[in-house]
């Protein structure tokens, strides 16, 4: 038994567990298979986000400018699979997730995370200084107020490079003035 597990361990088998986007490493490391899996996956899957009036609302990948490069991620978790030290492979208890392989639409990311992951409820009011009849008017800043996921942007890749089932929370917030 010991010869089996060191002669599969050498020849690039792990006991460890691999998965990307939910999707298992096969053990045959077959990568157009690893593919069909990770490409079925994402089809099937929706990012969640939990308003503040605690519906949840929906949405593809695309429609939040992430798409995910299947073949680009199968290789790399099956690299991840075979590559690294003896000891990590042999660590049949230990699951590892390796990232989906992401391409972003900067532009439509920034605009999703704008309009779906943030609602403002009250606009910031920058400070002013106006001149009426030779005085000086000076107005105060005015902190807005916003409902939106923190982070919208960086939080929304980190949910789709795992394809992970759990809702981002919007919560209250707070808009500094611009000025």
């Amino acid at each position: 038994l010991a010869a089996s597990v060191v002669g599969g361990l050498a020849m690039d088998q792990s006991l460890a567990k691999f998965s990307t986007g939910g999707v298992t490493v096969p053990r045959s490391g077959n990568e157009s298979e690893l593919k069909r899996d990770i490409e079925g996956r994402v089809k099937q899957y929706n990012l969640t986000i939990q308003k503040a009036d605690t519906n949840r609302q929906s949405y593809i990948l695309s429609t939040v400018g992430i798409s995910v490069d299947a073949m680009a991620s199968a290789r790399a978790a099956i690299a991840a699979k075979r590559g690294g030290s003896f000891w990590k492979r042999l660590q049949w208890w230990q699951h590892h997730q390796v990232p989906l392989d992401l391409k972003v639409n900067q532009k439509t990311l920034t605009a999703f995370a704008n309009t779906e992951a943030l609602q403002v409820t009250e606009p910031a009011q920058n400070a002013s200084l106006a001149i009426e009849n030779g005085q000086a008017k000076i107005t105060q800043e005015k902190p807005g107020k916003a409902v939106g996921i923190k982070e919208a942007e960086r939080r929304l890749l980190s949910t789709a490079k795992f394809l992970k089932q759990d809702a981002l929370v919007q919560k209250n917030m707070t808009l500094t003035p611009a000025l």
